[in-house]
């Protein structure tokens, strides 16, 4: 896991590890805090968001700070990792749903010894199908996916409809499901300053012109957009 970090306002006191913070709409989240940082995958340092295969932290869902992106505007930790667990080389290759668990819980234990006020966003890790879906149609898309051997474990062969294929890519995206299920399970045991998304990311209607055109798998600067307004939208509220 990579981390992007920025300080709205100096915090001498934060030192350790910071993971990610976000809150339920339901009750008052009071006031927002006073520093954010971000954990996640490439999605969060905004790969290929800007440039060719390289990090774009300024337009990051979280943390950047391009305008057009809109980054969430408070000072709280959001995570949005799980996507690499399951884009993987192979189906075969793909973490087990209860390894995913055991490294998400051992992140917010940590979290919660090091910053046991801080508030938790858990956000669901994107419906890779829908990726396949998209952007099977398109000649562009297909090439970089076989170029750059692209989450294979549900890329690979994007145009065929044999049944063995057809299962792998449902099998695949079962696997996204159970993981944002543990998401769910594991904000709930971690008490009242985590919030899940309730699926928000997961079941956001991604479009193929929200991909960037480098790899046709990460958001571009709209994409990142949209992640930073259905997250937050889905979060404390501040």
């Amino acid at each position: 896991m990579r981390s992007v970090r920025r300080l709205l306002v100096p915090l001498a006191a934060l030192t350790t590890l910071v993971l990610l913070a976000g809150t339920p709409a339901a009750a008052d989240p009071g006031p927002p805090p006073n520093s954010m940082a971000s954990l996640g995958d490439s999605i969060t340092r905004g790969f290929n968001a800007c440039g060719w295969y390289v990090d774009c932290t300024s337009r990051s869902f979280s943390t950047g700070d391009t305008s057009t992106v809109d980054s969430q505007g408070v000072d709280y930790v959001t995570m949005l990792i799980g996507a690499n667990d399951a884009c993987t080389g192979t189906e075969a290759a793909m973490t087990p749903v209860a390894t995913y668990r055991a490294n998400i819980d051992a992140a917010l234990s940590r979290l919660k010894t090091g910053l046991p006020t801080a508030r938790v966003q858990l956000i669901s890790v994107p419906d890779i199908h829908r990726l396949w879906s998209v952007g099977k149609g398109s000649g562009s898309a297909r090439s970089a996916w076989s170029l750059f051997s692209v989450c294979q474990s549900m890329l690979a062969n994007p145009t065929s409809t044999a049944q063995a294929d057809v299962d792998r890519r449902n099998r695949v995206r079962q696997r996204v499901v159970d993981y944002n299920t543990q998401l769910a399970q594991a904000c709930a045991a971690y008490g009242p300053n985590c919030d899940f998304d309730d699926n928000a990311v997961f079941g956001y209607p991604f479009t193929l012109s929200q991909l960037s055109t480098w790899d046709y798998f990460h958001p571009n600067t709209s994409g990142q957009q949209v992640v930073a307004r259905v997250s937050y939208a889905a979060g404390f509220g501040w």
